[in-house]
């Protein structure tokens, strides 16, 4: 199965912020189950499953809301203890990197998201027909500080798609175009859309993605989310 680049979120824990020295230490991925087109997604944290190079190279940048044109810092550690995997970032002495600090500081912003690649995974068993799968091989490719958390256990939080989950009325049908592409890789995805759509045309599964799409917006747009 291969897949695009994903995400997930987590929140930051308190006492993780020191001012002068500019830094954050948060949790950034946990075994949280999630769920995925595929299926349910696991992400282990076993020896050896989070692959560091990039880590070691000093390559995963600190972005705002997965812009990879928003920088906004740099990990300067990272571990793994547990179900959980930790960085310690040092923010921007921007103007914005200020702002955004402050912010942190202020309890305004708390929610953390990793974007990672899975490169091995192994089903767990079956219920119905979802399958639950355990990541064991997955590289972190930037972690980001964004708005609307997907994972609510961990950090200052955790994620993985380049774009936001809740899509923008605007984004729907650009948006459906990416998850079938993530859907490209899937084993059984033919029969998949055949079983849902008669026609058994793609065109006709991009539609119903979208439409679903819209209906999400519709739903986030009339009831503030809390």
């Amino acid at each position: 199965m291969k897949l695009s680049p994903q995400h997930r979120w987590l929140s930051f824990e308190s006492g993780s912020i020191d001012h002068d020295a500019r830094t954050v230490t948060f949790s950034f991925s946990s075994q949280e189950p999630y769920e995925r087109a595929f299926g349910i997604e696991i992400l282990s944290h076993a020896h050896g499953a989070m692959i560091d190079d990039r880590f070691k190279r000093g390559a995963v940048p600190f972005l705002l809301n997965h812009d990879w044109e928003r920088q906004i810092g740099t990990v300067l550690e990272y571990g793994v203890s547990g179900t959980r995997a930790f960085a310690k970032v040092k923010l921007s002495r921007s103007a914005e990197g200020a702002d955004i600090l402050a912010d942190i500081e202020d309890g305004i912003r708390c929610n953390i998201s990793v974007g990672y690649v899975v490169h091995e995974m192994q089903p767990l068993d079956e219920e119905g027909d979802q399958t639950t799968y355990l990541v064991t091989r997955w590289e972190p490719l930037e972690i980001s500080l964004v708005s609307v958390p997907a994972d609510a256990t961990v950090g200052i939080g955790r994620s993985a798609e380049r774009k936001s989950n809740v899509r923008s009325k605007q984004g729907s049908d650009s948006e459906a175009v990416f998850e079938l592409a993530i859907l490209r890789g899937v084993p059984g995805l033919d029969a998949a859309w055949l079983k849902a759509f008669p026609s058994g045309t793609p065109e006709d599964f991009l539609k119903a993605i979208g439409a679903r799409a819209r209906k999400l917006d519709e739903l986030f747009e009339n009831n503030a989310i809390r």
